[in-house]
């Protein structure tokens, strides 16, 4: 035995600092529970029942080195190898991006405004599958596709959505989809700038999830272009997009002969969420 509690571990684990770039972070106690929980593989009633209980010098050992990549901000997820979105628990490594609860004002925004007919829908840079796991469990009369171009991702996603009946197709965005085959695609694609200052927190996430070209605009560019030419008339494009890029999203979209339909704010009340059809002749 190491000699440390659980009670004695958390208070270390709350109180330790971390300085980069003159700034402190600290782990919250409601991270260094989930993670301690994590590594003892026991409930969270168990940490209050049983303070007194001693880790094993594996254990501790263990929960230091989580903790301390915690302080260099690596994501829970990638600590604990999961995270809950909607109502699955998803499989997430350092291939995908971290779902962040905010993504779920994305697919409430696709269920409010699209029924349960039958639809053909695609997922565009799955990533972990989170979108479409989220969607085949709401509408399960819909034809579901799944596109990455990250072949790594694509195998996070394979695991995610096993059971699933979605196809996994390795593509850029919606190059691989016959033209007016879709009824509506969604995505959350990349929407970062190259110097985007929030780039040093989300480092240990793969830069392809987060990073676009044209000051964080290139990647629904081509999305917006090329989803008039699979879309079928009236067909929907749902977007999450960054905070600052409300209007400039909405003008790519009448530029294309969209007709943006709804704007919406995520949790936070930060615009977020952009929902478009097809308009005019294609």
């Amino acid at each position: 035995m190491s000699g440390v509690s659980i009670q004695s571990a958390l208070k270390e684990a709350t109180t330790r600092l971390f300085r980069s770039n003159c700034s402190q972070v600290t782990v919250d106690e409601y991270e260094a529970r989930l993670l301690l929980k994590f590594v003892l593989n026991v409930s969270g009633g168990h940490l209050i029942t049983d303070p007194n209980q001693n880790l094993t010098v594996n254990q501790l050992s263990r929960y230091r080195s989580l903790i301390e990549r915690r302080l260099d901000h690596e994501p829970l997820a990638y600590l604990t190898g999961q995270r809950g979105f909607w109502r699955r628990d998803l499989k997430i490594t350092s291939y995908v991006l971290d779902p962040r609860p905010d993504t779920e004002t994305l697919v409430q925004a696709c269920l409010d405004h699209m029924d349960d007919a039958p639809r053909m829908v695609l997922d565009a840079g799955t990533g972990s599958g989170a979108i479409a796991g989220a969607l085949i469990d709401e509408r399960p009369t819909w034809k579901i596709f799944a596109s990455d171009l990250s072949g790594d991702a694509l195998k996070v996603a394979r695991e995610n959505l096993s059971g699933s009946e979605i196809p996994l197709v390795r593509t850029d965005w919606t190059v691989a989809f016959a033209s007016h085959s879709l009824d509506a695609i969604v995505s959350n694609p990349p929407y970062l700038a190259n110097n985007d200052p929030h780039l040093v927190a989300l480092r240990h996430e793969p830069r392809m999830a987060l990073v676009a070209d044209q000051h964080g605009l290139g990647a629904f560019v081509r999305i917006i272009k090329d989803a008039r030419r699979v879309l079928r008339p009236k067909g929907w494009l749902i977007v999450e997009h960054g905070h600052t890029q409300r209007g400039a999203v909405g003008q790519l979209l009448r530029e294309a002969n969209f007709q943006v339909i709804h704007s919406i704010d995520d949790l936070a009340g930060n615009p977020r969420v952009v929902v478009a059809r097809c308009g005019g002749q294609i």
